[in-house]
């Protein structure tokens, strides 16, 4: 995705930090929470825990040690721990506003983002004026495909602060999904414009060129996104389906192999690879890798199409029309042309 949380900002907001008078608590479990905060500083999380834990073995009623807690249980992956401590630390103290922010982070990482839109708009209240707040509850929104929320935050944080490349990044991608491919191409450029280095923002113009099919073009923004960054899967995912288009099957393996190796619940690099499949004339490998593309993203656009075909060439002429009628909603026009010409009953075909 276009935009990210950086788990770094998190950290800075909460160490050292005390949300009331150190006279209100134990001091042994303070000079541990401090110890804890030092170690946390330097990335030593299971050091870190140990002393979080020490300390709230001695006293339990400080908000901000259950916070770091949380912290230190985020970065080790430990996600139900993580958000137990963060609501325990706003059972504490209702108010603690860095255990608002972690939390979000949290539901973010986790896709729950519903839940993190509902600590950022607390946050929001208290710093309207905070760009990193309006840019996180941004990708909450797209990812609630609440696109006019996502866009009203992007645009204020482009009033405020117009070099911003990562919102022009975000925004241009919003643009692309909404079909706005002008608005998308000028508002992708300035990003780069901006910040060569926009690895996704090379990625995103990649996509856009693949739609309107100029492949060429597609290939060169797609190389630099990955040369800036090797293991950023959606560039990955983009380029092995523009080669496939190309054409270029073997070179579309391999950034569909390496896609899968980062990370194996990944519905774009199964979804491509059934369509590798599919050109193989590998007719049962591509049905199991595009059924399970379907799984993990039942929204993803071609997916069904090719399903469809898989199922024409197996010679289940009725599967087939099942699978380009549910095409229909992602792939209108090719769908609707195979249903015309193989589904004369089909209740799709006027």
């Amino acid at each position: 995705m276009c935009i990210y949380l950086n788990r770094l900002c998190f950290f800075m907001l909460f160490v050292g930090f005390l949300s009331c008078s150190e006279g209100d608590y134990n001091q042994k479990m303070l000079r541990l929470f401090i110890k804890g905060n030092e170690e946390l500083k330097h990335k030593n999380y299971k050091q870190a825990l140990y002393y979080y834990d020490q300390g709230i073995k001695l006293d339990s009623s400080l908000a901000d040690i259950f916070n770091n807690r949380g912290l230190v249980y985020f970065n080790m992956g430990e996600y139900e721990k993580a958000l137990a401590d963060y609501n325990q630390a706003l059972q504490i103290k209702a108010d603690l506003k860095d255990a608002y922010f972690n939390r979000a982070a949290l539901f973010q990482e986790t896709g729950d983002y519903k839940a993190s839109m509902a600590d950022l708009n607390q946050l929001i209240v208290f710093f309207p004026d905070s760009l990193s707040l309006r840019f996180s509850r941004a990708k909450s929104a797209l990812e609630l495909e609440d696109y006019p929320a996502s866009l009203k935050d992007l645009n204020f944080i482009l009033r405020q602060a117009p070099n911003y490349a990562a919102a022009y990044d975000s925004r241009g991608y919003i643009h692309l999904l909404s079909h706005e491919y002008e608005k998308a191409e000028a508002d992708l450029r300035k990003a780069i414009a901006l910040n060569e280095k926009q690895d996704l923002a090379h990625a995103n113009l990649g996509l856009l060129y693949t739609k309107q099919g100029n492949f060429e073009e597609a290939i060169i923004h797609l190389n630099r996104s990955i040369e800036l960054n090797p293991y950023e899967i959606y560039s990955l995912n983009i380029r092995a389906w523009v080669l496939i288009q190309m054409k270029k099957y073997s070179q579309a393996l391999s950034d569909i192999n390496k896609s899968l190796k980062i990370e194996g619940k990944n519905a774009l690099a199964y979804r491509n690879r059934g369509v590798y499949y599919f050109s193989s004339n590998k007719i049962q490998e591509a049905i199991q890798d595009l059924s399970q593309a379907r799984t993990m993203n039942p929204k993803l656009e071609w997916t069904d199409f090719f399903l469809a075909e898989c199922f024409l060439k197996a010679s289940n002429i009725t599967k087939a029309c099942q699978f380009w009628t549910f095409a229909l909603e992602f792939n209108p026009k090719e769908a609707a042309q195979k249903i015309q010409i193989h589904c004369p009953g089909s209740p799709s075909n006027p």
